[in-house]
């Protein structure tokens, strides 16, 4: 009888070893194909003139779709743990990132000297806004491609839309050093994501997955969307639309 527990729990393991595995692997591609959208994003932003608002709606469109089914079930679930307290910590990355941008609009308004210390500022929060999405990575994706696809297309169109702005704002600054720069800080990420302790991981994930929530409302409402005007409620539709319909084929 002993002998036949052996074998389950060897079983059992091999099991965990191979899911474990197979995160990995999901987790390397998100990362990877993630970090491709930023080093390749220059020639892309050639043809953004013509179409800005289009991109700018469709990605709104994704990435609000991503926070209002993935994202903020999330935090429901890790409300159980810590009640109000993370729906506290998600305002506070909304904060954060507001008042991260109105210092540096305010002071890029009155000295243009400071352009390369603001641009070293809006890198080092850019950074850490993508070491989050990939430390924050759902784990429901394992065995799901269409979610990550989902995931990938949302995200990377997201960051695109992001970097646009850094690109306009900043110019050659950027292409020579910001985009590598979040290109690695995604791997950053990853590595936080591989190698913590999972207990303490738990806990941290539902904290940085409130604030990264927080982050991307302010991306969203504030900076991706267009202004009315100058929007396209047709693809800003398109993109929830297409987030719907992917959402569905990977069910």
């Amino acid at each position: 009888m002993s002998l036949i527990f052996y074998f389950a729990e060897v079983a059992e393991t091999a099991e965990t070893h191979a899911v474990e595995s197979e995160v990995l692997w999901v987790l390397l591609l998100v990362t990877s194909l993630l970090a491709v959208f930023h080093l390749v994003s220059h020639p892309i932003y050639k043809l953004f003139d013509n179409v800005e608002h289009i991109v700018h709606s469709f990605s709104g469109g994704l990435a609000i779709s991503y926070v209002f089914i993935h994202l903020l079930p999330e935090l429901e679930e890790a409300g159980a743990a810590f009640g109000r307290s993370i729906y506290i910590i998600t305002l506070g990355g909304f904060v954060v990132f507001y008042g991260m941008q109105s210092l540096v609009l305010q002071n890029t308004k009155h000295d243009q000297k400071l352009l390369s210390r603001i641009f070293m500022v809006e890198i080092f929060f850019a950074g850490i806004y993508n070491a989050l999405i990939i430390y924050t990575l759902p784990g429901h994706f394992h065995g799901f491609f269409i979610l990550v696809l989902v995931y990938v297309l949302t995200m990377g169109l997201h960051l695109l839309s992001r970097n646009y702005g850094l690109h306009k704002k900043h110019g050659n600054h950027f292409k020579v050093i910001g985009s590598s720069v979040l290109a690695l800080s995604l791997f950053a990420g990853l590595a936080l994501n591989v190698f913590l302790d999972p207990e303490f991981d738990e806990l941290l994930t539902d904290v940085l997955t409130a604030f990264l929530t927080g982050f991307i409302l302010f991306n969203v409402f504030v900076e991706e969307l267009p202004e009315p005007r100058t929007s396209t409620f047709l693809w800003f539709l398109a993109g929830i639309s297409s987030y719907l319909i992917l959402l569905e084929l990977g069910a």
